[in-house]
């Protein structure tokens, strides 16, 4: 019975060790694939296509990268999100 318990705890402890690893692994994996985010906030937007047009418009004006630049940039999505009042 004693090495029953203890081939358990082995087992326990390896695969809490593979959890944890997962664990990182998962927060590189997020990390890495948020890499190319951007987030502008307290813009008010209309529709998907109103806010890169509105996205864009903040590059070039506040953020002041040229047009010819900024209009080379091809967005993926572009999500307007909800904030709490």
């Amino acid at each position: 019975m004693t090495q029953v318990v203890a081939d358990n705890t082995e087992h326990i402890d390896s695969l809490d060790a593979d959890l944890e690893a997962y664990k990182w692994r998962n927060i590189k994996l997020e990390a890495y694939t948020r890499r190319e985010n951007t987030k502008i906030v307290n813009i008010q937007e209309e529709s998907e296509e109103d806010t890169e047009k509105l996205e864009r418009n903040i590059f070039i004006t506040k953020m002041q990268i040229s047009a010819e630049d900024v209009n080379t940039i091809r967005f993926e999505r572009v999500h307007g999100i909800q904030t709490k009042p």
